[in-house]
């Protein structure tokens, strides 16, 4: 008499299922265990039960779920020549899967009962109906997956929140998919805001949380389990840093965020909406926080490792005024091994130098001169905006134009309309002569927009000398010793636009807008420098 060895495997998808004392997984053993004894009853076979394989909280879209593999490495072992599930969908919901295993199955010379789709792998027939149903289950599962993107998507672009756990913020219990701030984790996420403002490294700033014992967001999850706050570390920081949840601001598909694209379907494009929840910081904290990530991650230096010298000009800012070449801070040793630093031309036929502390002394002198003199603040004004206003004319001129081609092509149109009965051509003569017009005017307004446009912004980049004071008294600023080193290079950033230098001139390209974080560069002007009596520059001139 034959004995079949009998593996039972069961499964559920969630965990929350898979919690539940008398849930599917028990229901579904109890099934099974039944079957076995209903044909040991029969008594032409003996059934015994071997084990049960019970994968809880696992999908069936894949094999990779632990109790599956070991009931796989029983079957190749020996210890079992019979496999009972409850439902196919229970093993599997993809076709390529469940028929790679059938044909294993075959091989070891295994059988395969299914309670629900009474199936019989022995016969051809039977092998087309698991293969039917198979696809049907795949089917079924892509079609559930495309349902739930689709559904997330809409409730992200309405700014709710999907669900888990955020620091700084507690779930909405009167409101499903809305957050409100917790004040004690809302003070800390400020915190870790300001202490990498201060220190400039993501490193530092999760060194001087642990220090202060201060832990990530302690919660308990919806099925009663505690998960306590963890020490800050450098990717815990970071995600902190570059959250823009608090701004009160719903990413979506934020893990294609750095993905091309227009290589993306629609429904997978990263984007961003207004959330629903109000936000912990300023829009100004958070901007400053990411362009000091954006700067450290570009220099590869986020604080981990100590720099012994930070080049304030490097990076293409300071250029060869002889060659045109960039310029690259390098640093020597002389007398008493004192540490030097100075700037070099990469060009090897020119290879101009000057030393670093001279090179600030000399922006600094210019700055302050022009500051003191209200003669040389105005100058600046007018040439910025001389440099500024010198295509408006031409604007103006065919703004003009085009409102009298415009009006031209009125008068004709009325002409038409009114002469209608005594026109030769008949009426679709005239309707074709209207619909010409139609478009010549259509054009024209475009043209108009466009042109309109650009007069506007170039009258709203005009500047005074209050604000060429202020530019400049921005510039005076970042050279001040208070100001940590990475300030310094970010702000110099911000305000020059480069540095041209040889032996007898320093140009300065600048911003020509009011200083601020995020600060758009539209208008630049040349200043050399005014004061002829420096031992640096010899023939210096306001340009």
């Amino acid at each position: 008499m034959e004995n079949k060895l009998c593996g039972l495997y069961i499964r559920v998808s969630s965990e929350k299922q898979a919690s539940v004392e008398e849930g599917s997984l028990k229901n579904q053993e109890q099934q099974l265990r039944q079957y076995i004894q209903l044909k040991n009853s029969i008594g032409s076979e003996i059934w015994t039960f071997v084990d049960a394989y019970i994968d809880g909280g696992k999908s069936a879209k894949d094999t990779n779920r632990p109790e599956y593999q070991r009931m796989q490495t029983d079957i190749r072992d020996g210890k079992l020549n019979t496999v009972l599930v409850c439902a196919l969908s229970r093993i599997s919901r993809s076709v390529r899967d469940l028929l790679d295993m059938v044909d294993e199955f075959k091989r070891q010379e295994v059988d395969f009962i299914c309670l629900k789709e009474q199936f019989d792998t022995t016969t051809a027939v039977g092998k087309l109906s698991l293969t039917m149903m198979a696809a049907m289950n795949q089917f079924e599962r892509e079609q559930t997956s495309e349902r739930t993107i689709k559904n997330m998507r809409t409730r992200a672009e309405r700014g709710l929140f999907h669900g888990g756990y955020l620091l700084g913020y507690d779930l909405d219990p009167t409101k499903k998919g809305n957050i409100v701030p917790n004040p004690k984790e809302a003070d800390l996420v400020r915190l870790i805001f300001k202490a990498y403002l201060e220190r400039g490294s993501v490193e530092k700033t999760a060194g001087y949380l642990n220090e202060q014992g201060y832990t990530s967001k302690s919660y308990t999850n919806s099925r009663g389990k505690q998960h306590n706050g963890q020490r800050f570390g450098y990717s815990a920081t970071l995600n902190v840093l570059s959250n823009m949840a608090y701004i009160a601001v719903r990413e979506i598909n934020k893990m294609n965020k750095h993905l091309k694209q227009e290589t993306l379907p629609e429904e997978r494009r990263y984007s961003i909406c207004k959330a629903t929840w109000e936000p912990l910081l300023d829009k100004e904290t958070f901007d400053q926080t990411q362009l000091l990530i954006r700067e450290n991650l570009k220099h590869k230096n986020n604080g981990a490792k100590s720099t012994k010298h930070h080049y304030l000009f490097n990076r293409g800012l300071l250029t060869c005024h002889k060659c045109g070449s960039r310029m690259e801070g390098r640093s020597t040793f002389k007398k008493k091994l004192k540490h030097y630093y100075y700037y070099y031309c990469v060009n090897e036929d020119c290879r101009f130098k000057v030393r670093e502390d001279e090179l600030i002394d000399a922006i600094q002198r210019i700055v302050r001169a022009i500051i003191s003199r209200p003669e040389v603040v105005r100058k600046i004004a007018e040439q910025v905006n001389s440099k500024l206003f010198e295509h408006l004319p031409r604007l103006r001129i065919q703004r003009q134009s085009i409102k009298e081609e415009t009006a031209n092509l009125k008068g004709e149109f009325s002409r038409l309309t009114e002469n209608f009965s005594d026109m030769k051509g008949g009426k679709e003569f005239v309707e074709e002569k209207l619909a010409d017009l139609d478009r010549r005017k259509v054009a024209l307004g475009e043209r108009l927009d466009l042109i309109e446009t650009d007069i506007t912004c170039y009258e709203s980049k005009a500047v005074d000398e209050d604000k060429v004071q202020s530019l400049m008294a921005s510039l005076d600023k970042i050279f001040r010793d208070d100001m940590k080193l990475y300030q310094k290079r970010i702000l110099l950033n911000c305000v020059l636009t480069y540095l041209k230098l040889c032996d007898d001139k320093l140009a300065l390209g600048i911003e020509a807008s009011k200083f601020r974080t995020d600060i758009t560069r539209v208008l630049r002007y040349d200043s050399t420098c005014p004061d002829p009596s420096g031992s640096f520059f010899q023939k210096g001139v306001v340009a």
